[in-house]
């Protein structure tokens, strides 16, 4: 009886049609089928060879030669596939064996690469393990072999390696559009905002969630432009308030625009730049938030 020693040290018995299934995937990544013929090949190709070592064990990685010598003599393509995937999964284990190495070196000593960072949180230690796997993944399907060369020899240096499959950075984000109509963030809907200081408050939820799923800079452009309306509709407000008629209405509603309008949107601002500034993301990194300095000069968008 033969039995096959696998990769974590247990025995099998050898089995013809486990080469088969193994082949017919090479087969199939290649777009190639074998006949029947070709399989009985394989598998007495695959017996002969191992029974002519005379012993009852043969290693996995010997059986695996035994095999790719089978497909050299049915089909040299095939033969390639299957050396390519064997490849392939050797990389794979070398890749996760250095994620686990760092892993570990961020579990118990921390990570100081990042300032913005805090590695004792449990849920920054995560994204620094997951980062590392996104980062191996990154020089494994994006790079070439000359430009993994050049970033060890320190002649070119790419940026955030572990954040650029599945994100974004430096985002210009067109909060305006979010903002028409309502829009759903978090299973939960909001309504379009009916004044300035409810516009800020929203402002700054979205900020916060989009910004804590991208890297980089993070810019809302032309802030008064977006909230010049809800500046609009807490001026109508304010009027409703004092209805006064008669000629003195203009003269009491620019001095209603002064009380109302220009309070609530310096009482925003300082809160909606408190609320970024004071919650950070899960990965510990906090919002930098500019003021823009307002072009128009309409009236709103002046206050």
């Amino acid at each position: 009886m033969l039995y096959v020693i696998k990769k974590d040290g247990t025995r099998e018995e050898f089995n013809p049609q486990k080469i088969v299934a193994a082949v017919n995937k090479s087969a199939e990544r290649i777009l190639y089928t074998f006949s029947d013929e070709e399989k009985d090949f394989i598998c007495r190709f695959a017996q002969e060879h191992a029974d002519s070592l005379g012993k009852n064990e043969i290693e996995i990685q010997e059986m695996h030669n035994i095999v790719e010598g089978a497909l050299e003599r049915v089909n040299p393509a095939v033969a390639k596939s299957y050396r390519d995937y064997r490849n392939y999964k050797l990389d794979f284990i070398h890749m996760m064996d250095d994620v686990y190495t760092k892993s570990q070196a961020i579990r118990y000593i921390g990570d100081k690469s990042n300032a913005n960072t805090d590695s004792a949180l449990v849920a920054t230690k995560r994204s620094l393990i997951f980062n590392e796997l996104n980062k191996e993944l990154y020089q494994k399907f994006f790079m070439t072999t000359e430009e993994i060369q050049a970033c060890r020899d320190g002649y070119i240096y790419i940026h955030d390696m572990s954040a650029r499959r599945d994100t974004m950075n430096c985002c210009l984000f067109n909060v305006q559009e979010v903002l028409k109509g309502g829009f759903e963030m978090g299973n939960l809907w909001y309504n379009e905002p009916k004044t300035l200081d409810v516009a800020f408050d929203v402002i700054g939820d979205i900020v916060l969630s989009a910004a804590s799923q991208q890297y980089g800079g993070f810019t809302v452009p032309n802030i008064e432009l977006i909230l010049e309306p809800y500046a609009e509709k807490s001026y109508a407000a304010g009027l409703r308030v004092l209805r006064v008629p008669g000629p003195a209405v203009p003269i009491r509603a620019d001095r209603r625009r002064k009380q109302v309008v220009l309070p609530a949107f310096l009482i925003s601002v300082v809160d909606c730049r408190d609320a970024i500034h004071r919650v950070s993301t899960f990965f510990r990194r906090t919002p930098c938030v500019f003021r823009a300095i307002p072009w128009d000069s309409s009236r709103c968008p002046q206050v």
